[in-house]
């Protein structure tokens, strides 16, 4: 005789909330006709709930650990990242996000397939006089640019085809990165750049940070050359750098987010290999020319440096930037560059031996 709050029918569920929250009910449910239901007690709810999201966090850890945006951040903060992940399904024709509003969200496509679209009207899941800005396919991200903006959207994103999505709010990523979102995101990886360089690895994960504070960033217009004079360490951040062994060489070294050049001059390993050995090598400290060469991950010698068709983002550490940091660190004896590379050779010939 109650008032009726709700009607249950074939394929939905009741009575979780009172075992997951270990709580009274809150209503009485009654069969309005001949039904068959099954069940499953409370310790058997409450078990295959934990499997599940422990099978849930598992998947998500792994799938963020893919996401390069993540790549500086710390096993604890992914962690509790992964776990506020939220997963959904949609179908063809469903709009994920709005032109105009304001970012809520960041999406990752882990199946399907979206278009993104400014102006226009959206129609039955179809688009009319808009234009197409981009397609997004599994392994990409979107919506990131409003939410470290704090701008509104530039375009509306929808599906073409049934997608599977993971989602983080603001909300989440502020509670494990702070209200600065894009600057957590990006000293993180900037950091996680730091410790993959041979050198830069030779300081403790102190010093480290504050080599990484010492940092300065740049936006390079599309095509730009950069000036790589006087600078010790580049990483990309975003988009491409193209680099060039000599300004009318033909051979081209294509550098993505999270690859890094090193001033050849700071130190050059040749490593010379014996016949009854692989594995001998011989450290060689050597002077080069007055000529900045850089040198990439993998040995190479570039001279020019580009930006990408789409524009680039760098950080980069200037040899006086260096000294400074050095001289932070309280070695009075370390006050320029010079004798900050000097510094930097004799910790990594040291560590060899």
């Amino acid at each position: 005789k109650g008032k009726a709050v709700n009607v249950l029918s074939k394929g939905q569920a009741f009575g979780g909330l009172a075992l997951l929250y270990n709580c009274p009910r809150t209503a009485s449910v009654v069969a309005t006709e001949a039904s068959r239901v099954w069940g499953a007690s409370g310790d058997e709810f409450k078990r295959a709930l934990q499997e599940t999201s422990l099978k849930n966090a598992s998947e998500n850890r792994a799938y963020l650990d893919a996401i390069s945006m993540f790549d500086g951040l710390s096993d604890q903060q992914k962690l509790l990242l992964s776990e506020s992940m939220r997963h959904e399904v949609v179908q063809a024709g469903y709009r994920v996000l709005s032109e105009g509003d304001y970012g809520t969200a960041i999406y990752f496509v882990k199946r399907g397939e979206l278009k993104a679209v400014s102006g226009g009207s959206l129609t039955g899941g179809v688009h009319s006089a808009s234009v197409h800005i981009g397609t997004f396919k599994a392994g990409d991200v979107f919506g990131e640019n409003s939410v470290f903006s704090k701008e509104m959207r530039t375009s509306t994103v929808f599906a073409t085809q049934q997608c599977e999505l993971f989602s983080l709010t603001i909300e989440n990523l502020r509670e494990v990165l702070g209200d600065d979102l894009a600057t957590c995101l990006d000293d993180s990886f900037i950091l996680h750049g730091l410790k993959r360089s041979p050198i830069m690895s030779q300081f403790s994960s102190t010093q480290q940070k504050k080599i990484a504070a010492g940092m300065e960033m740049k936006n390079l217009m599309s095509d730009t050359r950069f000036d790589a004079d006087g600078v010790r360490f580049v990483l990309v951040l975003d988009g491409q750098l193209i680099c060039k062994p000599e300004p009318r060489s033909q051979d081209q070294v294509r550098l993505s987010r999270g690859n890094w050049l090193e001033e050849s001059g700071m130190f050059q390993m040749d490593e010379e290999k014996s016949e009854k050995s692989q594995e001998l090598a011989k450290v060689r400290v050597s002077v080069v020319d007055t000529k900045t060469r850089m040198r990439t991950e993998d040995g190479k010698s570039i001279t020019v440096i580009s930006a990408g068709h789409e524009g680039t983002r760098v950080a980069f550490l200037t040899r006086e930037g260096m000294g400074k940091v050095l001289f932070d660190f309280g070695m009075s004896a370390v006050g320029n560059s010079e004798e900050a590379m000097d510094y930097m050779r004799k910790m990594l010939v040291t560590k060899k031996v």
